[in-house]
């Protein structure tokens, strides 16, 4: 029974990623994300965690594009933060903890009641025709419980908006600590001042694993996600992706089993969807039951990552998110799929 239970759901995969590949064949390559079309806002954030106070401080040096730069122009911030020095920047708040929006990968997950409040700005000195550059310095206390998910599709999972706390750090759009234009998308670099022997994992590349950590992430992202905790890390080359594994205690055995998986399915994948988007792939353990894919790495619950059916299933599946849900998105109001850095492109 097992047996069958194996190639019928080895059979399902197959099918279902020859629909994918079907589809994109049918719908042609992705429209090409122009810049006059699709804006981006980039930030400079140098972020300090404290874990034992569940706090952070955050510096963000953020540009926002010309085409962004309306009248009125608003951002929003978790209102928990308390900005606490801007340059640059004239902020008038307008609302004051109103319920954020849902945003990026936790879009129509969280129930209303439990999102984040936030505070909306107005940039007094925003200047038609000009970008918009400046500086903000903001802190304050992320800690919001986990709670069981609802629905039938999140199962056992549980969640949370976000958290700072000695088991770890999970910061997400769902956590508004970055400034929001809109809709629109981001770019970044991130600086992270970390407790000792922790270690950090945003999305894009690595550019520093030393004190502080850095990631530079060039391609346009919904969000920012910052995760971080003591893990003991591991990596090897995949066919010029760097696979990682991010364990919450050591275990090379169950490190080199994902590692593995890693390097097969991305070899499997690339002949079927051309070019990974991304210089690594990561998995990450969680402290709490999660299933989230993100940008270049997955976050998997501590009991998840140790079933074994879970190599070839659910972790593949999150693997594929990075040619389709994270790397291509959908523009509501033109109808039209576009990708994030031409991934489909020859």
């Amino acid at each position: 029974m097992i047996e069958c239970d194996t190639m019928r759901s080895a059979i399902v995969r197959l099918i279902l990623v020859s629909l994918l590949v079907a589809f994109c064949a049918l719908v042609g390559p992705a429209t090409q994300a122009q810049p006059s079309q699709n804006p981006t806002v980039h930030h400079d954030l140098t972020v300090t965690l404290d874990p034992a106070s569940h706090r952070l401080k955050v510096q963000d040096r953020i540009r926002i594009p010309v085409a962004l730069v309306t009248a009125p122009l608003a951002l929003s911030l978790n209102a928990d933060l308390t900005v606490r020095a801007t340059s640059g920047l004239t902020l008038q708040a307008i609302r004051s903890r109103v319920p954020g929006a849902d945003s990026g990968m936790d879009r129509d997950d969280h129930d209303p009641a439990s999102r984040v409040p936030i505070n909306v700005y107005r940039v007094e000195n925003a200047t038609a025709g000009q970008d918009v550059i400046g500086e903000l310095d903001y802190e304050g206390v992320i800690n919001y419980t986990v709670k069981d998910s609802g629905g039938e599709y999140a199962r056992s999972f549980s969640q949370s908006p976000g958290l700072i706390e000695a088991r770890g750090v999970y910061l997400a759009g769902s956590t508004h600590w970055v400034p929001r234009i809109g809709d629109a998308l981001v770019t970044y670099m991130l600086t992270v001042e970390l407790p000792t022997g922790w270690k950090s994992v945003s999305q894009g590349e690595r550019t520093s694993n030393g004190t502080p950590e850095r990631w530079s992430v060039a391609t346009p992202t919904e969000e920012v996600h910052l995760i971080a905790a003591p893990f003991t890390e591991y990596a090897r080359d995949a066919g010029g992706v760097k696979a990682m594994a991010f364990l919450r205690k050591p275990d090379q055995a169950l490190a080199d089993r994902y590692l593995e998986a890693t390097a097969q399915y991305l070899e499997m994948y690339r002949g079927l969807l051309g070019p990974y988007p991304y210089s690594k792939f990561a998995l990450v353990e969680n402290f709490w039951e999660t299933g989230y894919g993100m940008p270049s790495f997955t976050l998997l619950g501590e009991q998840v990552i140790r079933f074994p059916f879970i190599l070839h299933s659910s972790y593949p599946h999150e693997l594929l998110h990075n040619w389709w849900g994270n790397g291509v998105f959908v523009d509501f109001a033109g109808g039209k799929l576009f990708d994030a850095e031409q991934m489909f492109h020859a």
